[in-house]
């Protein structure tokens, strides 16, 4: 039986692991109800309560070949609104689309990737769910005046996507709302990938329409 030690992250035998250099501590999370859960900066598995495992020098310097593969196989379905987007609006999303795609991961962005031009609306809302259907993780860039944007939520959550809210174009009310329930979903794998949250954060989480 090998007596090397084993990386918390991919699970490696390796000759030396290192304390992790992740900003995330689950010691601070002692006593929260949230058991297992991934880290946010290098997605190894933690548990709340108990310090974060040791990582091998290529998941403490996010060179793992695992971090390419990820961005090369993973989609994202982008909901956002359609019909009555802005122009500032579908350049922002735009943009953050290009980005997502620049770095290797591919997209599923309604506006580009299925014809609008249907009467009922029945055919496009069949290739949504066939493609959602197809993507590891849902993001959103919510208008609450979207009704697409709501039937969208809806299949993502029939669906069990792992979902993250980009933005919200409008400030939330109190009490129970969508946009509660969307900071309240599961984050996907891309939480983990330093150059997407970097990329999000430059978005700001509440916006406005003008």
């Amino acid at each position: 039986m090998s007596e090397k030690p084993i990386c918390g992250r991919c699970y490696d035998e390796v000759d030396v692991v290192y304390p992790a250099n992740c900003d995330e501590d689950p010691v601070k999370r002692y006593g929260q109800t949230i058991g297992q859960y991934h880290c946010p900066d290098c997605g190894a598995m933690v548990i709340a309560g108990i310090p974060h495992p040791p990582l091998c020098q290529r998941c403490l310097t996010r060179t793992h070949p695992a971090f390419d593969i990820l961005r090369n196989k993973c989609k994202v379905y982008i909901i956002c609104p359609v019909r009555n987007i802005t122009p500032e609006q579908k350049k922002e999303i735009e943009d953050y689309v290009v980005f997502l795609e620049s770095v290797g991961y591919k997209c599923h962005f309604p506006p580009r990737d299925v014809k609008q031009d249907e009467e009922t609306g029945s055919r496009i809302c069949e290739e949504h769910r066939i493609a959602m259907s197809e993507c590891d993780e849902v993001h959103v860039f919510w208008d609450v005046r979207s009704s697409g944007s709501h039937f969208d939520l809806g299949m993502a959550w029939m669906l069990g996507k792992p979902l993250r809210m980009i933005k919200s174009y409008h400030p939330d009310n109190e009490g129970k709302s969508y946009f509660k329930v969307i900071q309240s979903w599961k984050f996907g794998a891309l939480a983990n990938d330093k150059l997407v949250e970097n990329e999000i954060r430059k978005l700001n989480l509440i916006g406005e329409n003008k």
